[in-house]
């Protein structure tokens, strides 16, 4: 109690406001995107890679996440994803198709791919950010009608990134490596 005899009022764990602030904008990004692209269940790893992506990028936007935190939080994600059995993941399509079981694994996996293809584009000196040529690039795809599906998703993602880039980690011919998404586990 303060001198007053009211209850000190503490600032809440810096973890705590950065887990709340990515899950946040993880789960406004899943509000938004179904009303405007619509994708088939083989496409839930981008969904939840996506969303992930998209909630740290809001973290960080609030000045709630550092690009050190961030890149800690992308550790954290890759050594839970070795400790799942990420080799098992395979290909991220069918993994989505897979068992109730496989979801965090799957989750994990379009995480770590997602922050890959978005390292990828900007490494290639691309202009704006791969998040927004990805959305432009769906949108375009969709007809309004029917769902976007793997195929025209593996394709949009080709044009964007080296298309054997999509080949090994999309369709899980290469597994991921700390080198491969530019992370040292020291």
């Amino acid at each position: 109690a303060g001198a007053s005899g009211n209850a000190v009022l503490q600032q809440p764990n810096p973890r705590f406001q950065q887990a709340m602030a990515v899950f946040i904008g993880h789960e406004l990004f899943h509000l938004y995107v179904p009303s405007a692209v619509a994708v088939t269940r083989d496409l839930s790893w981008l969904s939840e890679g996506w969303a992930m992506q998209m909630g740290r990028l809001a973290a960080r936007d609030a000045d709630l996440l550092t690009r050190e935190a961030d890149d800690a939080r992308l550790k954290t994600a890759y050594r839970r994803y070795q400790r799942l059995g990420g080799y098992r993941a395979g290909s991220l399509p069918a993994a989505s198709m897979g068992s109730d079981s496989q979801r965090d694994l799957l989750y994990l996996r379009g995480e770590l791919v997602f922050r890959l293809l978005a390292r990828e584009w900007t490494e290639h000196g691309n202009h704006g950010t791969f998040e927004e040529a990805l959305w432009k690039a769906l949108v375009r795809a969709r007809d309004g009608d029917n769902p976007i599906d793997s195929d025209q998703v593996r394709a949009i993602l080709a044009s964007l990134v080296d298309p054997s880039t999509v080949r090994r980690y999309v369709e899980g011919q290469a597994p991921l490596t700390p080198a491969t998404l530019g992370l040292s586990l020291r």
